[in-house]
């Protein structure tokens, strides 16, 4: 992976571009990883599908800022925090959470399943 800019100035974007060529667009948080912008990125436009997007509340703050944009970038996205959950959820926690979603999630047809 390149990157085209050089400043690591906390709020500055920059962009790199992968291997296959594709640019990827983030942000220089000042702490942890750069989160990766997703708006206006095109990447997850095209899906239509109900999106359930799992953070731990215990998750340094970067990660929980990186899920909550990938939720709101879905265009039909949905953040669930699982509170006193790191960013290692445990499966007991989180399969609750998922079956709800799936279940409440309209078939092909528009009705839930």
């Amino acid at each position: 992976m390149t990157t085209t800019a050089s400043s690591t100035e906390p709020g500055t974007t920059r962009i790199a571009t992968s291997a296959d060529g594709t640019p990827i667009a983030y942000e220089v948080t000042g702490s942890g990883p750069a989160l990766v912008l997703v708006d206006g990125a095109g990447v997850y436009d095209a899906v239509p599908q109900p999106t359930l997007v799992v953070a731990g509340g215990k998750s340094p703050a970067y990660l929980q800022n990186a899920q909550a944009a990938v939720a709101a970038a879905l265009p039909d996205g949905r953040l669930e925090t699982l509170h006193g959950q790191t960013h290692m959820i445990k499966a007991k926690v989180t399969a609750p959470v998922v079956a709800a979603h799936l279940l409440a999630t309209p078939t092909a047809e528009g009705d839930a399943s």
